[in-house]
This record gives C-alpha cells, sequence and structure tokens, in this order.
C-alpha cells in the first residue's frame, strides 16, 4: 500500500534515523564503556537530598554534577543530560503514577526520546532504562548495567527498517505545493513523507531520496561527534572526601580523595580559612598544616589543578587543634592585680582593705611554660607610698611560687624602714590561644607580708603577718 500522500513530518531527527532492527531483539549498549560507572552516578545523585529525583530533569543541574560523576564517561554523561533536557525521567513518574506497568512506561518514554533527539535508539533505551532503575520502576528479569531493563526502544513508526515481515519503509522529500497565488508554500526546513512496500514487493529508491539520505547521514556523523566528543579533555574533578585524622596542639592532618577515574591532577592547592596556605603534589592526598594556634578551629578546602584549569574548591573540612592543659600554659606579660586583706592584726593593712597594683611576669625560658621573674609595686590604701619590688616565681604544673624580701612599711615615720617578708603562690585558672601560643589568661592566688620587730629608738614596731587573696585580669 502506497502512503505517499500521508501527512508530513518535520523533525530533525528523521534524516539522521538509524537502520531498524527485529522487534524484541536486545538493544547493543556494549559502545557504553561505562556504564556501570553512570548508574552508580544516578544512584549518588538521587540519595543527595540537594538533588534527588528533580535534578534528573534539570539539564543544567545534571550537565554540572555528572561532570564531577563521569569526567571520563563523555558519551554517557551526554546522553544522560540530552534526557533531562527532554525530561524523561519526569515522564517516567508521570506514567507510573497513572498506574501503567514499568516496562510500558519505559518503552514508552524511549520510544518518545529517541523521536525527540539525534541520538541512536539503543543509547535511548540504555538511558531510560537507567532512569528507572534510579527512580526505583524495576522490572523483573533486570539485567546489569550494560543492557536494557525494558523491551526495544520503538522508532517514529514507519521510519524504521523491516521487522518481522513488516512493511518496508522509505523516506522521500516532499514538493513544493504551490499556494492560491500560484507560489510554492511550505515550512521552513526538509519536509519528509514516508512511504511502506509490503514484503516481497520491489522496491524503488528515487535519486532524491538518495540525496537525502546521504545529508541525513552526514548530519547523524556530525552529531554523533557533538555527542561523543572522544578527544574532549576530561573534566578537573572537584575533590570530594576531606576528613581529618590526627591532630595536636599546633597541627592538623586531613586527606581526601583522589579522582575516581581519569588522570590525577598536577597538583592540589591547599585553602585555610579562604586563604591559600600552599600546594601538593597531584599525586598525594594527605596535607599537614603545622605551626597552628592550640584550641583553635580552622576551616580547610582543597582544589584540584591540571594545566591551567582548576575544579570548583572541595566542601569545607572543619578541623580544630588540641586543646592543652592549663598547667601548660605561659605566665607572661602585664596583669592587673587586686589585693583583699583576709587577715591581718590591724593598723595600714587592715581586714577588708581592698586596691589594685600593675605586676609584670617575664619568663626565664626562651618558649614554653617555667619559672618567672615577677616585679611590681605594692601601693596599700589611701596615700601608702608605692613600694618596689622583684621576685623569681618556680613553676610546677599551674602552680607557681616564690619569695622576695622588700621595704614595704616604715616605723615610727620615715627614719626605720620595715625589711618584709612577701611570699607568693599562684595557680593558673584559664588559659587560652593568643599569637598562636597558649597562655594563661587568669589566675588567683595569696600574698603574705610578713614583718619583722622593728626598734626605732625609744619606739619599736611589733612583728606581724597579713594575708591578701590576689585575683587578676589583663
Amino acid at each position: 500500500m502506497n502512503t505517499s500522500n500521508a501527512p508530513t513530518r518535520q523533525h530533525p531527527s528523521q534524516s539522521s534515523i538509524t537502520p531498524g532492527r527485529p522487534a524484541g531483539r536486545p538493544a547493543a549498549t556494549t559502545f557504553l564503556e561505562h556504564a556501570a560507572a553512570a548508574r552508580a552516578a544516578l544512584r549518588e545523585i538521587m540519595s543527595d537530598r540537594e538533588n534527588g529525583a528533580a535534578a534528573l530533569s534539570s539539564e543544567s543541574r545534571m550537565a554540572n554534577l555528572l561532570q564531577d560523576f563521569l569526567p571520563d564517561a563523555p558519551r554517557e554523561a551526554a546522553i544522560l543530560v540530552a534526557a533531562a533536557r527532554n525530561r524523561v525521567a519526569s515522564a517516567l513518574r508521570d506514567n507510573a503514577a497513572q498506574g501503567m506497568d514499568t516496562a510500558t512506561a519505559v518503552r514508552i518514554a524511549a520510544a518518545a526520546f529517541a523521536e525527540a533527539t539525534m541520538i541512536r535508539p539503543e543509547a535511548c533505551e540504555w538511558a531510560v532504562s537507567e532512569l528507572a532503575l534510579a527512580l526505583g520502576l524495576t522490572v523483573p528479569g533486570t539485567p546489569g548495567p550494560h543492557g536494557p531493563i525494558a523491551g526495544p526502544c520503538v522508532p517514529p513508526q514507519g521510519l524504521d527498517g523491516p521487522a518481522n515481515g513488516a512493511a518496508a519503509a522509505t523516506i522521500r522529500p516532499v514538493p513544493d505545493q504551490p499556494d492560491a497565488a500560484g507560489t510554492a508554500a511550505r515550512p521552513a526546513g526538509p519536509q519528509f513523507a514516508a512511504s511502506l512496500t509490503a514484503p516481497g514487493t520491489a522496491r524503488r529508491r528515487p535519486k532524491a531520496a538518495a540525496l537525502v539520505t546521504a545529508a541525513a547521514a552526514a548530519l547523524a556523523v556530525i552529531a554523533g561527534l557533538v555527542i561523543w566528543a572522544p578527544w574532549a579533555s576530561p573534566p578537573v574533578l572537584r575533590p570530594a572526601g576531606l576528613a581529618a585524622s590526627t591532630s595536636s596542639t599546633s597541627s592538623v592532618t586531613f586527606s581526601w580523595s583522589g579522582p575516581a577515574a581519569g588522570p590525577a591532577p598536577d597538583r592540589y592547592v591547599i585553602s585555610r580559612d579562604g586563604e591559600v596556605i600552599g600546594s601538593i603534589r597531584g599525586t598525594i592526598t594527605r596535607y599537614r598544616d603545622r605551626a597552628l594556634a592550640p584550641a583553635t578551629t580552622y576551616h580547610y578546602q582543597v582544589t584540584a589543578v591540571r594545566d591551567a584549569t582548576r575544579s570548583r574548591r572541595s566542601a569545607i573540612l572543619t578541623a580544630s587543634t588540641v586543646t592543652p592543659p592549663v598547667s601548660a600554659a605561659i605566665l607572661d606579660g602585664s596583669w592587673t592585680v587586686g589585693y583583699r586583706v583576709v587577715r591581718s592584726p590591724g593598723g595600714t593593712f587592715a581586714t577588708g582593705t581592698r586596691w589594685a597594683d600593675t605586676w609584670q611576669f617575664k619568663p626565664r625560658c626562651p618558649s614554653g611554660p617555667c619559672a618567672v621573674e615577677l616585679s611590681g609595686v605594692i601601693t596599700g590604701p589611701g596615700n601608702f607610698k608605692p613600694m618596689p619590688f622583684t621576685a623569681t616565681l618556680t613553676r610546677a604544673g599551674a602552680v607557681y611560687t616564690g619569695t622576695s624580701s622588700a621595704h614595704i612599711e616604715n616605723c615610727d615615720g620615715n627614719t626605720h624602714p620595715i625589711r618584709s617578708t612577701l611570699s607568693f603562690r599562684l595557680t593558673l585558672s584559664s588559659a587560652g590561644a593568643d599569637n598562636r601560643a597558649w597562655t594563661a589568661s587568669s589566675w588567683t592566688g595569696t600574698m603574705v607580708l610578713s614583718s619583722p620587730y622593728t626598734s626605732a629608738g625609744a619606739e619599736y614596731c611589733a612583728a606581724q603577718t597579713v594575708t591578701t587573696t590576689l585575683s587578676s585580669s589583663r
């Protein structure tokens, strides 16, 4: 039966239809070398809360995601991106939601996908099958990642080769038809009509049809090159899987995963808190950051570089250095010291008297906690004349102790100075990081002022002991 007067179709895919195959024959997907990797990528996308099923029908999101997941599989990635552009996953979900069995839903979606694109039917079958698996639409007898899960993809009716003795199809150009004014009226683009030839009937191939077929083949080759692009340089993958391994009071060590496939980068660039701090060879996926402040949190990212191309920065890794004990802190610098008299026989330093002075601590070692030199003044309450003093305090953990002799008071006015003994006991109570050093931030203690019996001619000053508590601030 001749169908040369059938309605014409205007679709680019009709100029690049591949030869047909017998119905029911499994698609040959051996040309897809990375089908297993593609299936794993779709599984990862579905398991990600930020992506999920919605990403499968988003061309831009799939293009970005598959650049990371399938850097060495441009063919498979191109097909899946085309499927997203044609919203194949959405069609599958809609059909399944309407109660259609999965095998039928896959066949219909695959046929529509093939008709809307210039992708080979075998490839469209593979893509729709994998999307169905990712969406959880399984079919009994589903094979592995290199085969479809449904029947064959059905190309546009009458435009494929003969199947099981069916009528053969040919494609011919539709001639211009003059309109009422006598001029040719035809929509833009190539117009074709299909004609069928019954089995056993000789089929003629007009010269014009042969030209169209040649043009279609050329277009198919060009489209294939654009889709597959086997010579394209694989993208530089974003480093993933950053994880801290060990840390100390002054360092952090972390690692990440190298590319799952494809070439390694030339180098990795390391950033801390948004600033680049160094780089290492692309064969190394471990980094130790040194000379850090203790008890401090840092934020790291890694960027892969190959030739002049950089990947996106990795996800942020948050890691902290170890917090040392307070006893490991350095006692140094200037402090404001508050006194409160808690025991006294009376006189100038009566119980309950309060005042404040400034003390200075200087470590006797170049680094780390150790003994300190203490210097300061004791002003006392009221109009008491400031009296300077110095002392050496030894360290035992968080406790510093020492004594000093100083002229603090006079007996009988200013004529007879009293040489008192000062006894100090200080205990560090807190510490923090200061310019990468672990330093004391507060301490408490006591100072005991012991004054001996002192004669002043006909007068004298009795021995006495005054105890004060000490508090500190910076």
